[in-house]
C-alpha cells in the first residue's frame, strides 16, 4: 500500500477523499435517520435472543413475495455488531454503513483493474453520492450487503477465467451463497458465474491438459461443496419442514408468473 501511495500519490489522495465523504453521507445522525420498521425489529429480536439466550437460528427473513425464508447468514453477521452495541439497533446500521463503504472501495478497485484509474475513480465517486446506496447503507436490512458479496463474486470468477487461479472457485462458491443468503435476486449472478466457468472451462478442453483438466473439476467440486455448506441450514430446515421452501419456489415461479 505503501509503494501505491508513492506511485500513485494524486489518486490515492482523491480515493481517500472519496472514501471520507462516502463514511461522513453514511454515518452522520445515523441514529437519527436510519429505517428501523417490522423487518429490522425482527431481526434485532432474533438476533437479540441468539445473542443472550443462545438460540440458534438455521433460516433468515421471509421473503415478501413468495413465503420463502432467505438462508440465516444475516442474523450471524450482524450478531457481533448488535453485541458490542449493546444490543443497540444503531450497532448493525454502523456495520452495514461500513460494508457500504467497503464496496465504494472495491468499486475503485474493479474500476481501475478492469478499465482505468479514471474510471475507478469515478465510479467509486458516483457510487459514494448515489442517494439509493447512502439510503440503504444506513439501516440494517438483509439486502444491503449484497452488492458486497455479488463483487466478490463476480471478481473471482474473473480471476478464475482472466489469470487462470482455478484455486479461486471455492470462493465464488462462497461468495455466491453468501449473495443469496442476503436476497434470491442473487440468482442473476448464476448466468454471469456460468458463462465465465465455461469460457475456461473450453480452452482447457481444448489443450487436452489432464493435469490441468482434473484440477479444474477438483476445485469446481470443491466449489459446489463449499455453496452446499453455505446453504445447508435451508436444506436441514426443509427436510424438516417437508419441503417447505422448495414448494414455496415452485409456486412462485408457476403461479406467479406477473411477478416473475
Amino acid at each position: 500500500m505503501l509503494n501505491f501511495f508513492k506511485k500513485n500519490r494524486l489518486e490515492s489522495i482523491i480515493l481517500a477523499a472519496i472514501i471520507i465523504l462516502a463514511l461522513y453521507l453514511r454515518l452522520h445522525n445515523i441514529s437519527g435517520y436510519l429505517t428501523f420498521l417490522d423487518d429490522e425489529g425482527r431481526d434485532v429480536r432474533i438476533v437479540r435472543d441468539l445473542i443472550t439466550k443462545g438460540n440458534l437460528v438455521f433460516i433468515g427473513p421471509q421473503t415478501s413475495v413468495g413465503n420463502m425464508y432467505l438462508g440465516p447468514l444475516y442474523y450471524y453477521l450482524i450478531a457481533p455488531a448488535l453485541a458490542l452495541s449493546f444490543l443497540n439497533p444503531v450497532g448493525p446500521a454502523i456495520m452495514n454503513a461500513l460494508i457500504g463503504t467497503i464496496v465504494i472501495f472495491l468499486v475503485w478497485f474493479l474500476g481501475r483493474k478492469w478499465f482505468s484509474s479514471t474510471a475507478g475513480l469515478v465510479s467509486a465517486f458516483l457510487y459514494a453520492i448515489s442517494p439509493v446506496a447512502i439510503i440503504y447503507s444506513r439501516s440494517s436490512w438483509n439486502p444491503n450487503p449484497m452488492p458486497l458479496f455479488a463483487l466478490l463474486s463476480v471478481w473471482a470468477i474473473y480471476e478464475v477465467w482472466q489469470n487462470h487461479k482455478i484455486k479461486w472457485l471455492p470462493l465464488v462458491g462462497l461468495f455466491f451463497a453468501a449473495a443469496l443468503q442476503m436476497h434470491y435476486l442473487g440468482l442473476l449472478l448464476i448466468p454471469t458465474i456460468g458463462l465465465f466457468w465455461i469460457l475456461t472451462l473450453v480452452p482447457i478442453l481444448k489443450a487436452n491438459d489432464l493435469k490441468k483438466r482434473s484440477e479444474f473439476i477438483k476445485y469446481s467440486l470443491l466449489a459446489i461443496l463449499v455453496f452446499l455448506i453455505m446453504m445447508s441450514p435451508l436444506f436441514l430446515f426443509d427436510l424438516k419442514h417437508n419441503g417447505q421452501n422448495l414448494n414455496a419456489f415452485k409456486a412462485f415461479f408457476s403461479d406467479r408468473q406477473t411477478t416473475v
